[in-house]
């Protein structure tokens, strides 16, 4: 049906979040339900994990993001006309405009200390009342649209819309609420890796060739 192929495209950039959460699962849930009270021998361990989550994080946003840079490099210097041109240069500059304020996000969430419990307020307090939320949302947004200028079939637009309708599927309110209304500092930044990958793989579908 019409309705099964719109939404099998969208299965290859969607879902990005159930991806991390596996990732994390386990120390996610001792430093959620533990937090002070884990003995040394095992919030050690712990940290371990965490810090070699982080790290592989951080390695796989580096690949991605080199991938987009190389297939926007090798796409715009294929194009002659001026209005594409335009419109893939603005593609490029929103995605690593936004990816850039999220990637100094995620490292100030890094400092902080999850074990922490009182850092669940702060995180609510910073993304909910302080305009950091809103900021991810619009540069989101921001991106999406160029994505769907810069896209050059309409299969590439309806992917990149099931993408958006699935990141944005409740007013931005509740979406900044539903994100970051109860979560620490590590919470916080697996959910900004997220949206980093799909703002990149967002990004790659319009850069795909006609």
């Amino acid at each position: 049906t019409d309705g099964h192929h719109r939404s099998k495209p969208f299965s290859v950039i969607g879902n990005t979040f159930s991806t991390i959460m596996k990732k994390l699962t386990v120390p996610l849930l001792f430093l959620l339900f533990s937090c002070n009270s884990l003995s040394s021998h095992i919030e050690q361990h712990v940290d371990n994990k965490v810090e070699a989550s982080k790290q592989e994080m951080k390695d796989e946003v580096q690949n991605i993001r080199q991938g987009f840079i190389t297939s926007y490099k090798n796409k715009s210097n294929k194009l002659v006309d001026s209005l594409d041109k335009a419109m893939l240069q603005e593609l490029y500059h929103s995605v690593i405009h936004a990816d850039t304020y999220l990637d100094s996000l995620k490292g100030e969430m890094d400092k902080m200390d999850e074990m922490d419990v009182t850092n669940i307020e702060l995180v609510k307090t910073t993304f909910l009342y302080k305009g950091v939320g809103d900021s991810i949302f619009n540069k989101l947004k921001t991106s999406i649209n160029a994505a769907q200028n810069a896209a050059g079939t309409e299969r590439q637009k309806a992917v990149i819309q099931a993408a958006n309708d699935s990141l944005f599927n409740v007013p931005a309110d509740k979406w900044k609420e539903q994100f970051f209304g109860l979560t620490n500092p590590l919470g916080a930044s697996m959910i900004i890796y997220g949206f980093q990958t799909e703002l990149y793989r967002i990004g790659m579908e319009a850069l795909k060739n006609n």
